[in-house]
């Protein structure tokens, strides 16, 4: 199984979640040292098998891994291995378009909190029973149901080259713009296409454009003021000039206003 590494994780000390941005801020604040959350930070899907902080070294960053002889409980997605751009393909062409929006609405209520789940994201399963996780994609191969999880990544934090082609399910507290462009056809009619652009707010409570999608000839409908609840699969490719989101289907991609 591939190696799993967390962006966030559930401390214990606040029964919340903590992003590992300011566990690196405040172990380089201590010395090196954990300090406060040593032994206190677990996986934060099931919250059961306890997590370690691996230091940054001149050639990877600092990350979070599974302890080792610790588990994840069985309806964790964390037991899978990661999906790949095909499978994921493959799964969203079994679906209706209502049936993935469905998918990523389940997505967004488990990763973020709304007044309608009042912060309750943790997965509720004993140590023998399965639970129906909307972070595992499952289709049947073979006579068997195969079963991959989705890699995650919270747009707030780094994206870099080193993601690149690795299928995620990217998510977060965004606000959108939406940015058309027109062109003029070889009979010089006019015509518009549409960009998606994503922005994240940094340590200084600043908007940063993160990345965008491609939205060909579909234009979203924004306000640019509000802030929304973000969930996408896909990739991000870095050929271009600036970062761009490529979705893996069509409808895996959902946003919602926080009211």
């Amino acid at each position: 199984m591939s190696k799993k590494s967390f962006d966030e994780c559930y401390f214990t000390s606040i029964h919340d979640i903590e992003v590992l941005d300011d566990i690196v801020t405040y172990v380089e604040r201590n010395y090196g040292k954990l300090g406060k959350y040593e032994n206190s930070i677990f996986c934060p899907e099931c919250r059961h098998a306890e997590l370690s902080y691996v230091h940054q070294t001149s050639r990877t960053r600092a990350f979070l891994r599974r302890k080792f002889r610790t588990v994840h409980l069985p309806g964790c997605s964390y037991n899978y291995e990661y999906s790949s751009p095909k499978f994921s393909k493959e799964y969203y062409e079994l679906l209706t378009d209502d049936q993935i929006q469905d998918k990523m609405a389940s997505m967004m209520r488990s990763l973020l909190r709304d007044s309608l789940d009042n912060g309750e994201n943790v997965i509720q399963a004993s140590n023998t029973v399965e639970v129906d996780n909307p972070l595992i994609l499952e289709k049947e191969q073979n006579g068997q149901q195969i079963r991959k999880s989705l890699r995650r990544k919270k747009l707030s934090t780094w994206l870099d080259e080193e993601i690149a082609g690795e299928l995620h399910l990217f998510y977060g507290e965004v606000k959108l713009k939406v940015r058309r462009i027109e062109k003029t056809n070889e009979a010089g009619e006019s015509y518009f296409y549409y960009f998606l652009d994503i922005f994240c707010e940094n340590k200084n409570r600043e908007w940063k454009r993160k990345t965008q999608i491609y939205r060909g000839a579909m234009e979203d409908s924004i306000d640019e003021n509000q802030i929304y609840y973000f969930v996408a699969v896909g990739n991000i490719d870095f050929s271009n000039s600036f970062p761009r989101l490529e979705l893996s289907n069509k409808q895996s991609i959902l946003f919602k206003a926080i009211q």
